[in-house]
């Protein structure tokens, strides 16, 4: 039997503090998902979370937290 294979992925060098954002992003919601799931819906993400500006984000009040809890366009649970 062979060793099974595994592919170092590539480094990720994102542009600026958005590019992080969304990375981490990613990293997050993937957990426990397959990335499929999370491709399929990665356009819904990056406006729920308005494309990732740190600013903008960063001003969520608990009503935009409600608001992505019921966005079905991403990954959500409201526990």
């Amino acid at each position: 039997m062979s060793e099974p294979q595994y592919e170092i992925p590539p480094r990720i060098v994102p542009e600026n503090d958005a590019g992080y954002l969304e990375k981490i992003t990613q990293a997050v919601f993937q957990a426990g998902f397959s990335w499929q799931v999370i491709r399929n819906k990665w356009p819904g993400f990056q406006a729920a979370f308005a494309e990732f500006d740190v600013d903008t984000v960063a001003a969520f009040t608990e009503v935009d937290v409600e608001r992505l809890v019921e966005d079905k366009g991403i990954v959500r649970n409201g526990r």
